[in-house]
């Protein structure tokens, strides 16, 4: 590999800072890129996730809808490209709203593309309770993020991408010091999640507006009604109420009132819950965003939501009582899904997604020779593969000193779109 190409470094081992590394790398005149992680590849939510990506603009904010049209494309050709199906667990899925106890409200933090038509017949699929809601099915798929990002690492490092596991300590100029050493650089591009923030002020930068969601998860082997052998390619996005009695009794049969109260916490369900069928045959669940309980991690118990200072920390932050809310909704949305009943809990686990003011990534520039790509929220996976492609295109255009042609309108995605006397003059 030649030293006299120019030389772009990424902080940040996830699914934004690997996608626009195999971008970068595959693209016309590649640079030399090298991937700066302090804990390893795809260590927090781009392998704990659900997988979920949704290209249809039902889905998303104006913003981001060119974005995730593009992403969800480059998936599909990156699927076949890379035989998604047995390498990272790719499957187009349908969707399906559905309300249990009257619940009307079926997603926390997503607006779900409901479709004209509703039909009220109880039984989704063959294996859920509750009223159906009829989703728009364009353009959903759903595979094993963990799985992807590892596939793409290691296209990368085929081609010759540098991965450095190394903790940032400052940067004097276009010069990146870490605890294992320094690089220079030409372009930094900034893709750490929820922390990176924390990278920008480590790097004597202004904080980029990026906080933290905290999401529980869990994953479930469902026992399988009697003939059913797998269950069908269908997500569920659920509403869990208490107007049903049935469905409050098979809950919490001793909860004392329907009201939110201290009970809630020890005794309650997640309102609002995803439920996704892997191709692995076990299901994701997830949708519980309270914070994890203080647990006695100083370092965490300052910062805003509980964070870690590292991904490394997170596991240790899962909340028994949280996770207890989504084993209660998931008995409650299916038979097949109780662990009363013959179903397993096999996994449970937290992540921290980065989020902004708006709801919507920040990507592009933030600093003269320096980018920004985060603040995702909970459609990383989503538009993982767009922003990369994006970025790489800024990236690329920035190095040879020429105005970008980009694959996607992401005009109101711009850093400083929360400063308005410097957003009104980009």
């Amino acid at each position: 590999m030649s030293s006299s190409r120019p030389h772009v470094v990424i902080i940040g081992g996830g699914i934004i800072g690997l996608c626009t590394a195999y971008y970068l790398l595959t693209g016309p005149e590649p640079p030399r890129v090298t991937i700066v992680e302090n804990t390893h590849i795809a260590a927090a939510s781009s392998s704990k996730a659900a997988g979920f990506v949704g290209g249809n603009k039902g889905w998303h904010a104006p913003a981001n809808v060119e974005l995730a049209k593009l992403s969800f494309d480059a998936i599909t050709d990156l699927a076949a490209k890379l035989d998604g199906a047995s390498s990272f667990g790719w499957r187009l899925i349908t969707t399906t709203g559905v309300k249990v106890g009257n619940q009307d409200k079926m997603s926390g933090y997503r607006t779900l593309p409901v479709a004209d038509a509703v039909d009220a017949t109880s039984g989704i699929g063959g294996w859920a309770n509750g009223e159906k809601v009829v989703l728009i099915n364009e353009d959903t798929g759903v595979m094993l993020p963990g799985a992807f990002c590892a596939r793409i690492w290691a296209e990368c490092t085929a081609k010759g991408l540098a991965t450095l596991i190394a903790t940032p300590t400052g940067r004097v100029g276009k010069t990146l010091n870490t605890t294992e050493g320094a690089l220079q650089f030409d372009k930094l591009l900034l893709a750490a999640g929820p922390w990176t923030a924390d990278v920008c002020e480590t790097l004597g930068l202004s904080r980029v507006p990026i906080s933290s969601l905290p999401g529980h998860h869990i994953q479930i082997k469902p026992a399988l009604p009697e003939g059913m052998h797998v269950l069908p390619d269908e997500s569920l996005f659920c509403g869990i109420g208490a107007g049903d009695a049935n469905i409050l009794e098979s809950i919490a049969s001793d909860i004392p009132d329907y009201e939110e109260g201290s009970w809630e916490r020890t005794q309650g369900w997640s309102r609002t819950v995803e439920f996704f069928p892997r191709a692995d045959g076990n299901v994701y669940a997830a949708g519980e965003n309270g914070i994890p309980k203080t647990i006695g991690d100083r370092a965490a118990d300052a910062r805003l939501n509980r964070l870690p200072p590292t991904a490394a920390r997170c596991r240790a932050h899962v909340d028994d009582e949280l996770v207890a809310r989504l084993v209660r909704a998931a008995k409650a949305v299916s038979p097949a899904l109780d662990i009363e009943k013959g179903a397993k809990l096999v996994e449970a686990d937290l992540c921290y997604r980065p989020v902004t003011p708006d709801k919507c990534p920040i990507i592009g520039e933030w600093a003269e020779d320096i980018f920004v790509s985060s603040g995702h929220g909970p459609w990383g996976i989503t538009l993982s593969a767009g922003s990369g492609i994006v970025m790489a295109e800024l990236l690329r255009a920035d190095l040879a000193h020429r105005k970008p042609q980009l694959s996607a309108d992401i005009s109101l995605l711009q850093p400083h779109r929360f400063e308005p006397k410097r957003a009104a003059k980009l």
